[in-house]
């Protein structure tokens, strides 16, 4: 071809040198200038089909050569390099080879004359992308910020709702297998398969949950620091830039994590340990509780033989201490019944002489004197003395009985003088005072009057015997109150008929001299009478009961109705027996309430 550029100057013949598709095939003999089939719509044949692979590079050649050097950054560097199938994987030498090829083709130096050097060729655009990116994948680290956009990779994550055990492996382990080139740490553990053992399958998940990524997204800047004008634009270049990756730098961490997290949930090896663990603990809680349920058992059963050791050991000391016991009561049962006896006999001896009493004046004192002696002296002495005086005569045994009062009374002054402890008796209870019949009827008074729970109560009972008592000349004092109490409760039969009969017969001085006590009492031993000298007959007396009892208080013709419950006797006669009978109930309470 011939091309004629026109000047001011006298023209200038330049040569064309021949290049293009159909000049390659002719000088490799595959077209000659006759041959018509390269233009022809025929199919080609095998013997008249040019090289496939040269068809091949031709084509990568004629669609490299409309690329755009203004967009280099938007193209695939690898592609341009003949690399495409290599891409990340590409060695530096492999890079390297590449560009000396696609340079020793393409450059400008060796497709042009020496005489058309600053004619600009088609080819031109094309090594000008060759050039950009050599230096994206010579240099590392724009090599690395251009392969994190790689734009041939498949960031897509498997769905859990088209993953199953059977394509488990088959959708997921490519995708892990992608992703593993992004991570810091090399190796990375293998995806591996239904026969993973436990610690692999946790090893890699492990790994995955803590996956630390290399890929940055600067390549991706829509902001060039180089076009900025001044520092503030700069900065500002930089900060949308910081921004921008950042948040891709986020959205992959979370597209891992979900692609971590479908597979950790789809996980067929997963279910079969969770299921195996289940197992595991259910087996191991089984057998603590056998364990426990065993252990519990025996120790029950030790607890059980020691409480029964200890039940047995405690029963043998019972049964000691209840032979001790009653071998120890039996003895002061035995001790007391002889005391006892001992002290009737001698009572009953004193009964016979009279209580040793010359005149009824004297007889409380003789009793207080022949109770001294019971709790003063032991059951050996109180035989002792009582066999004395029961052989000695009447006068004789008085004054012994009287010698011996006061030659204890006297060692219990000296005792008391000398700050010594008192003689020994074998009842616990010892009178300190002198107590008369009147001071003991005022006492039984106080006690019922003052009951348990009145404050400073014995002090207050010893009040008020001291001030109602008009025959003693010793005041009394709390304790006295308390000894007295006892020594009354622990008192015999015989010194509670004694005061009983004393008790009475004072009633009877003080009150018969009133004519209608005087009366009550006589017709206490004498039968009832009416008018005619009828007497009450028990039948009578029961249906007097029946009536007062039918009948209240408060009925106005009470009387009248009674006595018509009783066809013998009048209304006035059922009135005097009400009253007889109150005083008689009366008499026999004050001799009895010393007890009562």
């Amino acid at each position: 071809m011939l091309q004629v550029q026109f000047r001011a100057s006298e023209p200038v013949w330049r040569g064309v040198e021949a290049v293009g598709k159909w000049y390659e095939l002719y000088k490799g003999g595959k077209w000659s200038l006759g041959d018509e089939t390269a233009h022809s719509d025929e199919p080609r044949t095998e013997e008249n089909a040019p090289d496939k692979e040269s068809d091949k590079k031709d084509f990568v050649s004629e669609r490299n050569l409309a690329l755009d050097p203004a967009e280099w950054k938007t193209q695939d560097h690898y592609a341009v390099m003949g690399l495409g199938k290599l891409r990340h994987k590409a060695t530096e030498d492999d890079i390297k080879k590449a560009y000396k090829q696609l340079a020793l083709k393409h450059h400008p130096d060796k497709k042009t004359s020496s005489s058309v050097q600053n004619q600009e060729e088609p080819g031109d655009a094309y090594f000008q992308c060759v050039k950009r990116a050599y230096e994206v994948l010579s240099d590392l680290a724009r090599r690395r910020a251009y392969d994190s956009i790689d734009p041939e990779f498949d960031e897509s994550i498997p769905s859990s709702d088209e993953i199953t055990s059977e394509n488990f492996f088959s959708l997921l382990q490519p995708a892990f297998e992608s992703n593993a080139r992004w991570s810091k740490k090399q190796p990375v553990p293998s995806f591996g398969n239904m026969k993973s053992s436990f610690d692999e399958v946790n090893d890699f998940y492990s790994f995955w949950y803590d996956f630390q990524s290399w890929r940055e997204f600067s390549y991706m800047d829509q902001e060039d620091l180089e076009n900025a004008e001044n520092r503030e634009e700069r900065r500002w270049i930089e900060k949308q830039n910081k921004a921008a990756r950042q948040q891709r730098k986020k959205e992959e961490v979370t597209r891992i994590r979900s692609l971590v997290d479908v597979a950790y949930g789809c996980d067929p090896r997963i279910k079969k340990f969770k299921e195996e663990e289940r197992e595991r603990k259910l087996e191991q809680k089984k057998a603590k509780e056998e364990a426990a349920k065993a252990a519990a058992e025996e120790r029950m059963r030790k607890q059980k033989e020691a409480e029964e050791a200890e039940k047995k050991r405690k029963e043998e000391e019972e049964a000691r201490l209840k032979e001790e016991a009653a071998a120890a009561k039996k003895e002061r049962e035995a001790k007391k019944k002889v005391l006892k006896k001992e002290r009737k006999s001698f009572r009953s001896m004193c009964q016979t002489y009279g209580n040793f009493s010359s005149s009824e004046s004297d007889l409380p004192q003789r009793l207080e004197d022949i109770d001294f002696l019971c709790l003063a002296l032991s059951a050996e002495k109180l035989c002792e003395m009582r066999t004395v005086l029961e052989n000695s005569p009447a006068a004789e045994a008085k004054e012994r009985f009287l010698s011996e009062v006061k030659r204890l009374k006297e060692e219990e002054l000296k005792a008391d003088s000398d700050g010594k402890s008192k003689p020994k008796t074998e009842d616990k209870f010892q009178a300190k005072t002198v107590w008369l019949d009147e001071e003991r009827q005022l006492l039984i008074k106080a006690v019922k009057q003052y009951p348990a729970g009145t404050v400073r109560r014995y002090d207050v009972i010893a009040e008020f015997i001291n001030s109602h008592s008009s025959e003693s000349a010793q005041d009394k004092v709390g304790s006295d109150i308390i000894t007295q109490i006892k020594l009354l409760q622990a008192a015999d039969s015989a010194l509670k008929d004694q005061v009983n009969r004393t008790a009475f017969r004072r009633f009877d001085k003080e009150h018969m001299s009133r004519p209608d006590v005087a009366s009550a009492a006589a017709a206490e031993h004498e039968p009832t009478q009416r008018y005619d000298h009828q007497p009450w007959t028990g039948e009578e007396q029961k249906l007097l009961e029946e009536a007062l009892r039918t009948f209240p208080l408060s009925l106005p013709n009470r009387w009248d109705r009674i006595a018509d419950k009783l066809p013998r006797r009048t209304k006035k006669e059922c009135v005097q027996r009400c009253k007889e009978i109150a005083r008689i109930v009366q008499a026999r309470k004050a001799g009895q309430q010393t007890f009562n």
